[in-house]
């Protein structure tokens, strides 16, 4: 099953969207879907009506959102009188879709994706349990406790190695005043949003983990970025950061972090788009930030920086590619998944000190000499690290083009979640 071949049917309550072409760009290895102010179902003898919400659908993993604790309106009363006498399609009414009766009064679908009429995943109730399977996989979260009107966030997230329900509510006199109760619906709103101080958060996770396996080259999009940071969990894959205390950053310090920021955005994107030189300027980004010797960027910023170790330990081995490549059949690839976000972080140093495809060639060692050698300046002769690179090729390109860009991609997403976490800090005017 390839790409360009494969019947995609992406389906959001009773409406559905299918085809082979722009619905390709609902399929990704990573993703997450927030529907606001959803609702239980409601029945009579002819048609089905649920409460209505805005939805918002990303092709990269979120994680656990200020947004998703909003005061809704309960969901309002509804009769049969309220709705046309004979309905035959989805119609809106008093804040409901309404669409003829479900066939199993105990199910009822929210979102779904197939290809080729096998499916990928599904959201739905269970009566009034919440049930997503992915692949295989399925997590579960028992909603009994709600009253019938009650209505909440619903997230939906996946990545290459597990899959997570989250439903948020709030609770509280007064919060009624906080928000509209029908949900934000633009950008600024969600980016300045801060949930009531009056008000109880109320949020329950289910959240399956496992192995990251191949993805199929439907599954794979290639305007997606690969988001490694999990900022949802705690223990073992959480990156736990702190904004520098001991020296406050300066204002150039903050300039600059920002602007490396948007260059390895524009250019990975770019990359991905076809301009495969481009990974000669993210390099020289990777190394400001990373490996700049006193001028490295990255501590300047959070004190006593960690990141994730790349996945697999392969000692003493000639030649070793560490990660997840997915192929599209078409003779294209991508490196999905080049660190482990489940292991204990480690340091910077310890990081840029990891073999990648053998013991000599470091972390470190690539950046620099992608970035010394052909990016930054234009040596006369290749160094060593860049003639083993040159040497082997995922399809038709060298090695080192690829794992540059996986490497700014995790050190992109690092990136964001320091400014999500700190946006007074990074907030210059």
């Amino acid at each position: 099953m390839t790409a360009n071949s494969g019947l995609v049917d992406f389906r959001l309550f009773s409406l559905s969207r299918t085809g082979s072409g722009k619905e390709q760009a609902f399929l990704s290895p990573q993703g997450t879907i927030i529907l606001q102010r959803v609702g239980f179902p409601r029945d009579f003898d002819d048609c089905t009506c649920i409460p209505k919400g805005p939805v918002m659908i990303w092709s990269h993993i979120l994680g656990y959102q200020p947004f998703e604790a909003q005061w809704y309106q309960p969901a309002h009363n509804i009769e049969r009188i309220d709705i046309p006498a004979v309905v035959t399609e989805t119609i809106d009414v008093k804040e409901y879709l309404c669409h003829q009766r479900r066939p199993d009064l105990n199910v009822y679908p929210i979102t779904s994706l197939s290809i080729d009429n096998q499916e990928v995943q599904s959201v739905g109730f269970i009566g009034k349990r919440l049930a997503y399977f992915r692949l295989g996989h399925r997590v579960e979260l028992d909603l009994t406790e709600l009253d019938d009107g009650q209505t909440f966030t619903l997230a939906v997230e996946w990545d290459v190695n597990y899959i997570e329900l989250r439903v948020t509510w709030l609770e509280g006199l007064g919060v009624d005043t906080h928000c509209t109760g029908y949900g934000l619906t633009e950008f600024e709103d969600l980016e300045n949003y801060q949930p009531p101080s009056n008000a109880t958060i109320v949020r329950h996770t289910r959240r399956s983990d496992f192995d990251a396996a191949l993805a199929s080259s439907p599954l794979s999009n290639e305007s997606v970025r690969t988001q490694i940071l999990d900022t949802t969990s705690s223990g073992k894959d959480a990156l736990h950061l702190k904004f520098r205390e001991d020296k406050t950053p300066s204002q150039k310090d903050i300039h600059d972090f920002l602007a490396s920021r948007d260059i390895l955005s524009a250019n990975i994107d770019m990359f991905h788009s076809g301009k495969r030189e481009l990974y000669r300027v993210i390099s020289v980004e990777l190394r400001k930030l990373t490996c700049d010797g006193k001028s490295t960027l990255f501590p300047r910023i959070i004190g006593n920086v960690k990141f994730h170790p790349v996945r697999g330990k392969f000692r003493n081995a000639i030649f070793r590619l560490p990660a997840i490549i997915e192929f599209d059949g078409k003779g294209g690839s991508r490196i999905l998944a080049l660190f482990e976000t489940r292991a204990e972080n480690i340091s910077l140093e310890e990081w840029l000190s990891q073999p990648l495809f053998n013991d000599s060639i470091t972390i470190r060692e690539l950046i620099r000499s992608v970035a010394d050698k052909v990016s930054a300046h234009s040596d006369e002769n290749y160094s060593d690290t860049l003639l083993f690179t040159k040497s082997v090729k995922i399809v038709d390109e060298d090695l080192h083009n690829q794992y540059i860009v996986a490497i700014g991609e995790y050190i992109l997403n690092i990136m964001e979640e320091i400014i999500r976490q700190y946006p007074r800090e990074f907030s210059l005017k």
